[in-house]
């Protein structure tokens, strides 16, 4: 999610934008800003960190034309060069505009095959975590090309690193099996009634 924000006082305009990089529960601040200054123009974006930097460092808008609308120059002039722009730069160097990415399918389970639940699945050195469903399925959206690891985790489980290379749009892994921890085979959990 992204917070940008522009604000007018005393005649002078602001804008500010939040610099959050955010995968599912994961939240990490980046050095990119969200809102810079290109020429004449301060800009704002989301989604795409890569977009962001090639409108900050390999785009150059074009000069408004005298007597046009503001909102017709962006929606056309300004809209269509910087589509020209990567469109460009995706047929000159494949993989710029935005890197390619695969789409990682994992099962939790346990010694016996039964589904672990809940399981959390990290990969390592990137935001990217989701939880696994009741079945113990996880499914890791946008993890790019490369050799990763993977943090298994679930409760009353010991964690499990499992590495994989992300090649193609989507890559099934084998069932990732957790040990469980003896540990959490006599606990008892013990809470007063609500009220005593």
């Amino acid at each position: 999610m992204t917070c940008i924000v522009g604000l007018v006082h005393k005649g002078q305009v602001f804008i500010g934008g939040d610099s959050a990089g955010v995968s599912g529960y994961n939240l990490v601040v980046r050095a990119d800003r969200k809102v810079f200054r290109n020429g004449d123009f301060v800009m704002g974006f989301t989604s795409s960190f890569r977009m962001g930097q090639l409108l900050a460092f390999n785009f150059s808008p074009p000069k408004p034309r005298d007597g046009l609308d503001p909102m017709i120059y962006m929606v056309t002039d300004f809209i269509d060069a910087a589509r020209a722009r990567t469109l460009l730069l995706a047929a000159l160097c494949p993989g710029s505009t935005h890197p390619q990415a695969t789409t990682v399918l994992a099962t939790v389970r346990d010694s016996t095959g039964a589904p672990v639940f809940p399981s959390r699945i990290e990969v390592i050195g990137t935001v990217i975590t989701e939880r696994g469903d009741s079945l113990g399925r996880v499914v890791l959206r946008g993890v790019p090309r490369g050799l990763h690891q993977l943090a298994v985790r679930g409760i009353g489980f010991f964690q499990r690193i499992v590495s994989f290379e992300a090649r193609g749009d989507t890559l099934r892994l084998p069932a990732i099996v957790l040990r469980r921890n003896p540990i959490f085979d006599s606990l008892n959990i013990v809470a007063p009634r609500k009220g005593l």
